[in-house]
């Protein structure tokens, strides 16, 4: 008990505030890694990057490893497909893009909108089902008829 004490005093509380982690996460989920990913890359499993990201509090080296690992990998494309994507953002995500400047840190600040996108005919095939095709009416931007023929019968 001695030791948390003095390391609190030295290098302030063990649990900090999650929004900065959680942010960072789904950031990174919306380029399309996945927290399977994420996990082997901070040395723990998927299930605990889950959990990290619906915690109000997370340790302070865990927040670090996560910040630590988004500044090396934000600008990159992760293996995950456009369901790790569309879920990413149904969780609240934004593009890392979009955070460019501000605080992810402040749970007062926000970007100003979802980055835009065009949607293709394979992405349109996949959303048919009704909660992904619900997300993608949520996120306010339909797939745009392109003339092929999976748009007919829609």
């Amino acid at each position: 008990m001695v030791w948390r004490a003095l390391d609190r005093e030295r290098n302030g509380p063990l649990l900090v505030p999650n929004v900065g982690t959680k942010r960072r996460i789904r950031a990174l989920g919306v380029v399309r890694w996945t927290r399977a990913e994420i996990g082997a890359r901070i040395g723990c499993s998927e299930t605990n990057v889950r959990k990290l990201c619906v915690s109000d509090r997370v340790h302070r080296d865990t927040a670090e490893k996560v910040a630590v690992l988004y500044a090396e990998i934000e600008h990159l494309t992760g293996q995950g497909n456009h369901l790790t994507e569309l879920y990413a953002r149904r969780g609240g995500g934004h593009a890392p893009a979009d955070w460019d400047g501000l605080d992810m840190d402040d749970p007062d600040v926000w970007p100003e909108a979802f980055e835009t996108r065009t949607w293709s005919c394979q992405w349109y095939k996949h959303s048919r089902c009704g909660g992904v095709r619900q997300l993608v009416t949520e996120l306010g931007s339909e797939p745009a008829p392109c003339g092929c023929s999976c748009h007919e019968d829609a």
